[in-house]
């Protein structure tokens, strides 16, 4: 990275207003600054993504200390790009660019300074062009009441991007006559750390839907976005080739609203689920995955159904579900069984550290009557948590994480319990290979394209 020298009486300056910060002691005196992204004094980034830079300042003791938050920034051509200092404000947001985050603003290439005291470390950026931006979905049907997700998308480096994040929304009707925004209206919601664009229906209407990059004169071509009272509600099982589930154990129920276009959506998490034996099927017992059914005692068969639309039910009164489409039942039996052998997939797998790897179980009931999957059933371990974890949320609890970036492996053992105590196991081998880090000094806080989680 290219440094730049300070003079002497300006280190002291530097110094005494520096020292006591990040743990720097009194006398310690700053040598020089340094951008950590780049390589060899130079960062690719794309057209209109917004890469955060960081700063260290190095000092006479050895120490070092992070003071992005601290430095004054400068580029030598804004319309190239533009960094963060505290005077960006963001469109539409309410909020400004962060200190040292790049806003690159068009194809062509400029430099960047940050200052700390008398402190200078210079960055040179190339920014690339960005490739076509659309709409996902270019076309869609969305029932009046629900919503659905809807994104900005490119291609960056060959591998499609969300641009969610850095997206201003228009909402257009080609009738004079129509307000568009009755008819749909799209807002942008992070949540755990991922930016999504929500459709909502408003009201029965044909509008259009646009998407413009913040700072740079990029806009998607016009998705086409219809709004409809569905036909129809229609529930999907999981497991499609059977009827019954063992005690205990779960699946999914799909709700989708089918229009009289051909179109359908997925309504998951917004309908209401009923069971018509509420001891043989539980609807409901799982607030992280609303489409969720149990399997509670033996017996059946009960019909789950699904209801959308429903009328919002006065205070201490309960929802009439005949105000709203209910889906045709599907028909769950239950039964007891005792679980004689189990299998887990894949077999013998390889995984890198930083990816990770979903595992499924398939058990055999009363030996080789039938099988289920039973993958949420099990209990997932690892023979060390040090090497290699599983998921720590009931949805992710068969997801295996690699813990430490070596080669190795992991022993990973699924048990089911029966009934009657006794314990079923299955154990696989998974082999662990290290993720190869060309930046291994980079600053991970960000990555080239400014995408990263909560980097907006």
């Amino acid at each position: 990275m290219r440094k730049i020298g300070t003079p002497l009486l300006a280190i002291g300056v530097a110094a005494l207003l520096l020292s006591g910060c990040d743990g720097i002691g009194d006398g310690n005196r700053p040598e020089y600054i340094e951008i950590l992204q780049g390589e060899d004094g130079i960062l690719e980034v794309t057209e209109c993504t917004r890469p955060q830079l960081s700063v260290q300042a190095f000092f006479s003791d050895g120490s070092s200390g992070n003071f992005t938050a601290r430095a004054s920034w400068r580029s030598t051509d804004e319309s190239v790009v533009r960094i963060g200092d505290g005077d960006i404000e963001i469109p539409g947001r309410d909020t400004f660019v962060p200190r040292g985050q790049l806003v690159a603003v068009a194809p062509g290439t400029a430099s960047v300074y940050a200052n700390l005291v008398s402190l200078e470390a210079r960055l040179d950026i190339v920014v690339n062009e960005l490739g076509e931006i659309t709409v996902d979905p270019a076309e869609s049907t969305t029932a009046v009441g629900s919503t659905r997700p809807i994104n900005v998308v490119s291609e960056i480096d060959g591998e499609e991007v969300r641009l969610t994040g850095l997206t201003q929304w228009t909402i257009e009707s080609d009738d004079e006559t129509v307000v568009a925004e009755d008819v749909a209206t799209i807002e942008n919601i992070t949540l755990s750390g991922i930016t999504n664009g929500v459709l909502t229906g408003e009201g029965v209407g044909d509008v259009t839907a646009v998407g413009t990059l913040d700072f740079c004169e990029r806009s998607t071509a016009p998705a086409t976005v219809q709004v409809a009272v569905p036909q129809a509600i229609e529930l999907r099982r999981e497991y499609e080739e059977s009827t019954q589930l063992v005690s205990g154990t779960t699946e999914f129920m799909y709700p989708f609203a089918l229009f009289e276009n051909g179109d359908e959506q997925d309504l998951d998490g917004q309908v209401i689920f009923s069971s018509s034996d509420e001891e043989v099927v539980i609807v409901g017992a799982f607030g992280t995955a609303p489409s969720l059914i149990l399997a509670g005692i033996a017996g059946g068969p009960a019909d789950v159904t699904a209801t959308f639309g429903a009328d919002e039910p006065e205070e201490g009164e309960e929802v009439d579900l005949s105000t709203g489409i209910t889906s045709a039942p599907l028909q769950v039996t239950v039964v007891d069984a005792t679980l004689t052998s189990l299998d887990i997939t894949p077999d013998a797998p390889t995984v890198m550290f930083g990816e990770s790897l979903d595992f499924e179980a398939t058990g055999t009931f009363d030996s080789g009557a039938f099988t289920q999957s039973i993958t949420r059933s099990v209990g997932w371990v690892t023979d060390d948590d040090e090497v290699a974890i599983f998921g720590n949320t009931f949805l992710t609890a068969n997801r295996f994480f690699p813990a430490l970036n070596e080669a190795g492996q992991s022993i990973v053992t699924a048990t089911y319990t029966n009934e009657d105590d006794t314990v079923v196991q299955a154990t696989e081998t998974v082999t662990i290979e290290p993720q190869v880090d060309e930046e291994e000094d980079e600053d991970d806080s960000s990555d080239e394209t400014g995408l990263n989680p909560g980097r907006f």
